[in-house]
């Protein structure tokens, strides 16, 4: 028992990383609010900023998602409880898509009366598309009904190949092959897509399924499996903060490099930075004081904040459409707000009932 324990790792939970999903969602939040004012600040290094910080949030969600999914699978074997699809499934389903159900029909209905960038008008087959999980593969259906849900379509296609090859990301050796293996399949992706699709809708959305990304997601599982087993540089803890402060500088400056280099860098370069900085990170022994209670809170409810935040967008443009400051001021409220509303009166209660389901 002496020799179990030992292996067993220091933490079982990282409460550092509701700060993150929270920085992250706020990522997300202010590149959308910019595109919405871009040209009241006509700023070359300003744009390049903010149009950065929606694919640098996307990154961290995508990167944390495998980390936080492959986490929980190792915490329960340490406690000896066997990994189940079923049981995972409706724990999956109950967490990620009755809010999402919620605010594809919300979308749909708002677009209807008022469209806008992020909500834009969209056919009844594009709720479908969304509800099916299907709409990333098609160009009229990716962004439609409302313009950030594709990611959240691409990572429940990363829940289901993890409840496929589940048994593939069993230590740190099998989990890098399976991570070779979806690196090389980006690799063939975007280059069929230069190759054979002319520069256009039907390229961006080959570039943008989940077999562009899931290395991205199996980047956070190998994290995972690193940490669980112990397996750390050889860095003291001083030189540990710099690097994971270094990475996280770098990998917001990506978004100062010339096009198309930002572009690639963004595909490549950011998960790899991004994981980095989250590998240090999560290794420093004074990561808990990087706890903002704000910030810890906005990030329980990051996934309410996430998917409803278009919809705050949608409200401050129609509210106060011509003063660029009070509309501002009533996204961030309403965002914030229906973050609240959404984790509280959707989120928590199918929560709660999937750990029913789970019960019977």
């Amino acid at each position: 028992m002496t020799s179990i324990a030992s292996q067993l790792p220091k933490r079982t939970v990282f409460p550092v990383l509701d700060g993150l999903r929270a920085v992250a969602a706020l990522s997300v939040f202010g590149h959308h609010i910019y595109q919405q004012f871009s040209e009241q600040w006509p700023n070359r290094y300003l744009e390049s900023v903010m149009g950065h910080l929606g694919p640098w949030g996307v990154s961290v969600f995508f990167v944390l998602s495998g980390f936080c999914i492959h986490w929980a699978r190792l915490m329960d074997e340490n406690r000896g409880i066997a990994f189940q699809r079923k049981a995972y499934a409706i724990r999956r389903f109950y967490r990620i898509y009755p809010a999402f159900f919620f605010c594809v029909i919300l979308s749909f209905v708002l677009g209807k009366f008022y469209s806008s960038h992020l909500l834009p008008q969209a056919a009844s087959n594009s709720v479908f598309a969304h509800l099916s999980l299907l709409s990333s593969f098609f160009a009229e259906h990716r962004v439609a009904v409302n313009n950030v849900l594709w990611s959240v379509v691409v990572e429940c296609h990363f829940y289901l190949l993890y409840a496929a090859f589940w048994r593939r990301f069993d230590g740190p050796r099998k989990t890098m092959r399976i991570l070779a293996l979806a690196w090389l399949i980006s690799i063939l992706t975007f280059g069929i897509s230069f190759s054979i699709l002319p520069t256009g809708p039907n390229r961006v959305v080959l570039q943008n399924i989940f077999l562009a990304s899931w290395w991205v997601w199996c980047l956070g599982a190998l994290l995972a499996e690193w940490i669980h087993q112990g397996k750390s540089l050889k860095v003291s803890q001083r030189h540990g903060r710099m690097v994971w402060m270094t990475c996280l500088l770098l990998s917001l400056l990506i978004g100062l490099l010339p096009h198309p280099i930002d572009l690639q860098a963004r595909r490549f370069l950011l998960p790899l930075l991004v994981a980095g900085f989250l590998y240090f990170l999560l290794q420093d022994e004074r990561q808990d004081k990087f706890r903002i209670p704000f910030l810890m809170s906005l990030g329980a409810m990051s996934y309410s904040l996430y998917l409803f935040h278009p919809l705050a967008i949608w409200l401050g443009l129609y509210v106060e459409a011509e003063e660029t400051w009070p509309a501002i001021g009533i996204m961030l409220l309403a965002g914030v707000a229906m973050a609240a509303a959404g984790y509280r009166w959707i989120e928590m209660p199918f929560v709660a009932l999937g750990k029913r389901a789970l019960s019977r």
